[in-house]
């Protein structure tokens, strides 16, 4: 009766290893067929999604360079500082004898201020 049941446990056991080894082959096709759906997709998206980030990055560098101070200057911009390196914004903050550094496109220049401006009035609108 014991060699009976062994044989037929060893006989279920085949079964089973049997049963496992079809459903692991399956499941193994179904992941290769997977495994190539997407190395298809991403071999589409891959380039796809580089160009996009290269334009992204194109924009970008084109927008720090239209704020870069030296394109400003290029185009007859200057920027003007005081003696500390404060970056003057109005004439009403200049002192007579105060030393100025004016960066232009192609150097700096330094002057000596007798006694700041007022603003200009703005001239009126002259009739069409």
């Amino acid at each position: 009766a014991t060699r009976g049941r062994l044989v037929r446990a060893a006989a279920q056991l085949d079964a089973s290893a049997h049963r496992a080894g079809r459903a692991a082959s399956h499941h193994l096709v179904a992941a290769g067929r997977e495994l190539d759906h997407l190395a298809r997709r991403t071999a589409v998206a891959a380039p796809r999604l580089l160009d996009d980030s290269e334009r992204r990055v194109q924009g970008l560098a084109a927008r720090a360079r239209a704020h870069d101070p030296s394109t400003a200057l290029a185009r007859g911009w200057s920027i003007t500082r005081d003696d500390s390196g404060r970056v003057l914004r109005s004439a009403t903050r200049v002192l007579p004898g105060a030393t100025l550094h004016t960066t232009l496109a192609d150097g700096t220049v330094r002057s000596v201020v007798p006694e700041p401006s007022s603003p200009e009035p703005s001239s009126p609108e002259e009739p069409t």
